[in-house]
């Protein structure tokens, strides 16, 4: 709580400056992305919705896309833990196309991946679904971080939960493997306990 008034205060002080130009307004948006983050994580999703939305046009507004992707794609998260999928797409799709541009923060890209093996999954396409999930497995072979394996251990999980013991369904998907179903539920869920994402713990835990 002390590092998010922390940072609410020094969006105030950024916001009183602003005669100092865009290099301040770059700062504010990536406040705005951290407070987004700290209300996601605290299941304040309307308020981290907020803080999202203002950190994207405060980029917009000084035409910088680097920043844009990470803004884009924990939006596109938040969106799918309210059920709009049809937005939480459309930022997944925003964010790939910014990282695979600019070739850079290449790990953050693996949660886009992720969600958009999900999101084809209940589309039921499912080439496209083992497409992404592929895709999010070799980027983090070289950009390792807990938080991004977690979303991949929770995708695998969801999806083998949702398949009917009579599915071949799984013969589309070339890194999911049926016995490591509670592996993949184990770390996932130690992942997000670790981290503090409540909401992520508790859809882990209806998974079992």
């Amino acid at each position: 709580m002390n590092a998010k008034l922390s940072f609410e205060k020094a969006l105030k002080i950024f916001k009183d400056a602003e005669e100092l130009g865009s290099k301040l307004s770059l700062n504010i948006a990536g406040i705005y992305n951290y407070l987004g983050e700290v209300e996601r994580y605290r299941n304040n999703f309307e308020k981290a919705l907020e803080y999202y939305q203002r950190g994207i046009s405060s980029y917009q507004r000084n035409n910088e896309t680097h920043g844009l992707g990470i803004l884009y794609s924990n939006l596109g998260q938040l969106y799918y833990i309210r059920n709009e999928i049809k937005k939480s797409k459309e930022m997944f799709q925003k964010a790939i196309s910014i990282f695979n541009k600019l070739n850079t923060i290449w790990g953050y890209i693996s949660i886009a991946y992720s969600y958009m093996a999900l999101i084809n999954f209940y589309e039921k396409d499912y080439e496209k679904s083992n497409h992404f999930l592929d895709n999010a497995e070799k980027v983090l072979d070289d950009h390792l971080k807990r938080y991004w394996k977690g979303i991949l251990f929770r995708a695998k999980s969801e999806i083998i939960n949702e398949l009917d013991s009579k599915d071949n369904i799984l013969d589309f998907y070339s890194t999911i493997k049926l016995d490591k179903y509670d592996e993949y539920i184990n770390e996932a869920y130690n992942i997000f306990r670790d981290v503090g994402t409540s909401y992520e713990m508790k859809h882990i835990k209806n998974l079992t």
